[in-house]
């Protein structure tokens, strides 16, 4: 069974959460932190089966980083 057009929701602690924006280059590890993630904050991402990209963040905050 495959996903392709399919909507697909994964629920996830802010830990996790941080780990994939870091992987997808929204930010570095010191750019967003755990208070910079209020709950309930989500992150859309699209996929075009092999790459995902990066759409929209909400609740997130990054830090300015000199």
């Amino acid at each position: 069974m495959g996903y392709a057009g399919k909507i697909v929701v994964v629920v996830s602690h802010v830990t996790l959460m941080r780990g994939l924006l870091i992987h997808l280059g929204y930010a570095d590890y010191h750019q967003i932190s755990r208070e910079g993630m209020a709950n309930s904050s989500h992150i859309l991402i699209e996929s075009d089966g092999t790459d995902f990209f990066l759409k929209e963040t909400l609740g997130i905050t990054k830090k300015l980083v000199k």
